[in-house]
């Protein structure tokens, strides 16, 4: 098996599933998903729902932090239950949540350091 896709989970659920993957899978992928609904309020807290959460953007990127420190390397993002227009919550994700991604990964990302 070349990595792991897990159901979606809080970050403790993630945290324990990706230490049992890499007792048996070494430091092959791990990885999961999220139904998002993004809020068009950045500072809406995050609100779990099955499968996913809505949040604002600022939530949403302590949500994928947490992630990342439970040990999912790749995420993705399902937009079923998304309620705004697709075309809006593509364009504030690439501008304003993955860049808090692609920077040096030694960095932790928080939203006290936006």
């Amino acid at each position: 098996m070349d990595g792991c896709l897990a159901y979606p989970g809080t970050p403790d659920d993630h945290r324990r599933r990706a230490a049992n993957w890499r007792s048996v899978a070494g430091d092959k992928p791990y990885t999961s998903f999220i139904h998002l609904d993004l809020a068009a309020d950045s500072h809406e807290p995050l609100q779990r729902h099955r499968f996913g959460a809505r949040a604002g953007r600022l939530a949403l990127i302590e949500e994928l932090a947490a992630m990342r420190e439970a040990g999912l390397q790749h995420i993705g993002l399902h937009f079923r239950r998304n309620r705004r227009p697709l075309d809006e919550t593509l364009a504030e994700i690439a501008s304003e949540v993955l860049p808090h991604f692609h920077h040096d990964q030694k960095e932790k990302t928080t939203c006290s350091s936006l």
